[in-house]
């Protein structure tokens, strides 16, 4: 197999018009004929009798016929693993649906081996059909005129290259659609299931389920199920997605779709959509989808775009980017369908500013079916966990907007989910972490389990908006500078441009916050009782962050990439609850202050240095500094004991030699 790394071999055997097919594995089908082991090849096996018979057999319940012995050996010089799939019948299938078909007493679709080395034989493989004691006067005088036997195998992970023996674990997709069905995209007319085995049999679904002649060659559609036999790496080659319409289900059977790519228009995913009008509900299950960019317009979802009558569940979604102008989800984007028992994983869902609305963690828009019906459509059970969804307007973590509009009186109810580490982030109000939009509050949401950690967040663009988020207990994010002139606020010791009372997330985007009217002693630009600030510049107020308390809230404070310059106090804090302070790859020019009632303060890969005419930092509570650098002549004053590891005075590394040009007290401070 020179340049390939992944292959599939097919042989069959079938009764009556036995045929072997040897693919570019070399594998041999090998029968036994009474006295010696013979290939397979070009003869014809016939069921056997206990008489000796070959002929003129008739099946009626409660018989069983078996084939002669059979046996694999693998001809090649690669190690194999193989299955056996029914296929193949001409005639009458239904006469299958009674014949229950074993290989060495297991389920004949269970039964597996492997075959390592060169010259390996498999075990005796004795197949049997039992025709049930339930078969029905329906299944008389029905004949079966062929059956394909059809063994699947492929590489294992046995051979080792310079790296290891993992480089063939999975399929992996060239990027093509095969012009005709591959041996590898199995339909079973007798169990009504088609089998995908490898990725060009994935890759050719979309044209199989939308053959305009699939009734006439294989009935009706809603009869069938599908399913994934082989994880497949698309490799992040453009996927055309799936438009699966009016099939019982899709199942993944726990295997992973990985590198999934797709620029489009509407209905974008991996599948364009999953509806089920003939027959109510398509069920689509066990498929995890790692690693995935999905870019379309309307409905567009990472797994599914329009998820009409689709079920989900027990679906997993993992690095995933989803961008789309409305209707956009993690998930599906919209449909009337449900979702359970899945999740989504360190992913993130967006419509730009120029989009329109309806983002969701999980689902973007959702209906009710719109029929009569006193049945509640349920979605529950799933987990959406580091992941941001952003829209302009009406996004949730969960479902940005349930519609039950059912005019029977069935309700959406949304219950018993989990939230992990979510920000939604909307240029409005609407931003929610469950539901954004509950249209008429018709559905139910209830008992769903949010972390500390998630959070919704107003993109704000002036000052009114800012205020007006907070108030409502939003974080929020900075499209461009804010001015607040004057600062009208109170934070109980001053006035201040903004108070922060709920632990939202400040993040400036890398803007600048300025405070006017703020100049007094106790005057600040922000005063927060615990929360995120992150990639802004505060300027203007006398004190820059005033870290507070009240009856109802305190927690650690912790600040990203923050800049504070042209106050006089950095950060201040006089009446804390013991709240941790932590500061990361931030600058703090001018004076820095904090009460023992901080609890401990933490500065790591931060900077400090003049403003306003003071470069100067005194701390009241134990705080270490780690890979910090202080301007030459800054000045520590510590009142507590302080800990400074892999910093720097004036660019050079600070020692125990000259500490003291940094610290007054240096019985207090600790240098490492």
């Amino acid at each position: 197999l020179v340049g390939t790394t992944f292959a599939w071999f097919t042989d069959s055997v079938t009764t009556g018009v036995n045929t072997i097919q040897s693919g570019t594995l070399d594998i041999v089908l090998e029968y036994y004929d009474g006295t010696e082991w013979v290939n397979a090849e070009g003869k014809t096996l016939n069921f056997l009798t206990a008489d000796g018979r070959t002929t003129d057999i008739l099946w009626e319940p409660g018989c069983t016929y078996q084939l002669p012995k059979l046996r694999l050996q693998n001809n090649g010089n690669l190690a194999l693993k193989y299955n056996f799939v029914v296929n193949g019948v001409d005639g009458d299938a239904k006469l299958l649906e009674v014949i229950d078909w074993k290989a060495n007493d297991k389920d004949l679709t269970n039964f597996a081996g492997t075959l390592l080395d060169k010259g390996d034989k498999s075990i005796e493989i004795v197949i049997k059909g039992h025709m049930l004691e339930t078969a029905g006067n329906e299944y008389q005088n029905l004949t079966i005129e062929g059956i394909g036997i059809t063994v699947f195998a492929t590489q294992m992970t046995e051979e080792f290259d310079s790296f290891g023996n993992q480089y063939d674990k999975n399929a992996a997709w060239d990027g093509t659609v095969p012009t005709a069905k591959p041996d590898t995209l199995v339909v079973d007319t007798t169990k009504k299931l088609i089998s995908i085995n490898d990725p060009a049999a994935f890759a050719y679904l979309n044209t199989l389920v939308n053959d305009p002649d699939f009734y006439n060659l294989y009935g009706s559609k809603w009869q069938y199920s599908i399913e994934l036999n082989t994880d497949v790496n698309l490799l992040g080659q453009e996927w055309t997605p799936i438009m699966l319409r009016n099939f019982v289900a899709f199942d993944g059977n726990g295997h992973t779709i990985s590198n999934l790519k797709v620029s489009t228009g509407n209905h974008a995913g991996l599948f364009g959509a999953v509806t089920c009008n003939d027959i109510g509900v398509t069920y689509f299950r066990n498929l995890n989808l790692d690693g995935a960019y999905v870019q379309g317009e309307k409905y567009v979802g990472a797994v599914i775009g329009a998820g009409t009558q689709a079920a989900v569940e027990n679906v997993t979604v993992n690095n995933a980017t989803v961008i789309g102008v409305k209707y956009v989800g993690g998930i599906f984007g919209s449909g009337n369908g449900s979702v359970n028992n899945s999740s989504v994983k360190n992913s993130e869902i967006r419509i730009p500013a120029s989009g329109e609305k309806e983002a969701g963690g999980l689902i973007g828009y959702l209906s009710n079916d719109g029929a009569a019906s006193t049945e509640n459509k349920v979605i529950s059970g799933n987990l959406v966990e580091n992941v941001t969804v952003v829209a302009p307007t009406v996004a949730s973590g969960l479902i940005s907007q349930p519609n039950s509009s059912n005019i029977g009186g069935a309700l959406i109810v949304i219950e018993k989910n989990a939230l992990k580490n979510v920000q939604v982030i909307t240029a409005d109000t609407t931003a929610a972490l469950e539901v954004s939009n509950n249209v008429n509050d018709k559905s139910i949401v209830r008992d769903n389990d949010i972390d500390d950690d998630c959070e919704a967040i107003v993109g704000i663009t002036d000052s009114n908006e800012f205020i007006e988020a907070l108030e409502a207990g939003n974080g929020v994010v900075f499209s461009n500078d804010v001015k607040i002139n004057p600062a009208g606020m109170s934070n109980a010791y001053g006035t201040t441009g903004i108070n922060v009372e709920k632990g939202q997330t400040i993040d400036g985007g890398g803007n600048i916050l300025d405070i006017k009217g703020a100049g007094g002693t106790w005057d600040s630009g922000i005063s927060t009782t615990g929360g995120l600030i992150k990639n802004i510049t505060v300027t203007g107020s006398f004190r820059g962050i005033f870290i507070n308390h009240n009856s109802t809230h305190a927690e650690k404070v912790v600040l990203e990439n923050v800049i504070i310059d042209g106050t006089t106090y950095t950060i201040s804090c006089d009446q804390g609850m013991n709240q941790d302070l932590e500061a990361t790859n931030s600058t703090f020019n001018g004076w820095t202050s904090y009460a023992a009632t901080l609890g401990n303060a933490k500065f790591v890969d931060c900077a400090f240095g003049e403003g306003n005419g003071y470069a100067f930092c005194r701390p009241y509570a134990p705080t270490e500094f780690v890979g910090c650098d202080f301007e030459a002549g800054y000045t520590v004053d510590p009142i507590a004991d302080v800990v400074f590891e892999n910093c720097t005075i004036g660019g050079v590394a600070l020692t125990a030699g000259n500490v003291a040009d940094l610290v007054t007290d240096t019985a207090k401070a600790t240098v490492k």
